[in-house]
């Protein structure tokens, strides 16, 4: 029985795997070819996986799941045409959940080059002062979040620890909150961006320009401001072993 239960969850998984596939691909193609039938094909895809995994749900959360569907259901109900709406809502954010599904897809290149090891080296050979370990914590996780969004930061830790433990805490905190809020501007991965021209019915190519410009604005403040906090920490220092 235990063998059969795994092998059944092994071809529940597969069926899963499916599924989001096809509906990602739906999305792509639906993107650059519009085929109005797919998008039906899509919300029966969606409603599938969505069956399949309550099975995977603890009994808890599948009940309030299903309570939160069935209420949802009822009340789109009540209006005219409400089946239709309710259908068309588990496509109307396609672009945001398809965004979500592929962003890991984009760390890939990640593992065909030795870019940990490099940039680890550069790291310990070239920091020799605050602001340096602050400036490359900056750069480094700004351009890894254009390819990794958030998995940018524990990714970008893991390339400086060895040099962590020789600065104070609060540098390393700030270079990755604002290397990372940076991208948070223009980069087309980050779901902000996608709820930005989703809901505001823009191009990313009409937003691309602005937000790129003002995401070096904020990096260049960055360092101005960080250069200034750290001179003035010195000052605080000297000040201090004088008295």
């Amino acid at each position: 029985m235990e063998g059969e239960s795994i092998q059944d969850m092994k071809s529940l998984h597969l069926i899963r795997i499916g599924l989001l596939a096809f509906y990602l691909l739906g999305f792509i193609v639906n993107s650059f070819v519009n085929i109005p039938f797919l998008l039906e094909i899509r919300a029966v895809a969606a409603l599938i996986f969505f069956g399949c995994s309550f099975r995977l749900l603890k009994p808890l959360n599948a009940k309030i799941c299903f309570s939160l569907l069935c209420i949802g259901l009822y009340l789109l109900t009540l209006r005219e045409n409400g089946f239709g709406f309710w259908a068309r809502a588990v496509v109307e954010n396609a672009g945001i959940i398809s965004l979500i599904l592929m962003v890991p897809l984009l760390g890939l290149i990640l593992r065909y080059a030795p870019y940990e090891e490099v940039i680890g080296n550069l790291a310990t050979r070239y920091i020799r002062s605050a602001f340096g370990y602050y400036t490359t914590i900056l750069l480094v996780v700004n351009l890894f979040s254009t390819l990794m969004s958030m998995a940018a930061v524990p990714f970008c830790y893991q390339l400086i620890k060895a040099n962590a433990t020789k600065y104070n805490k609060t540098i390393l905190a700030k270079a990755l909150s604002r290397g990372f809020c940076a991208n948070m501007l223009w980069c087309p991965n980050f779901i902000t961006v996608a709820v930005v021209l989703q809901y505001l019915n823009l191009s990313w190519n009409e937003l691309a320009p602005t937000g790129f410009f003002f995401s070096l604005v904020a990096l260049a403040l960055a360092l101005v401001i960080e250069k200034f906090s750290l001179a003035r920490s010195d000052e605080n220092e000297v000040r201090d072993e004088v008295a």
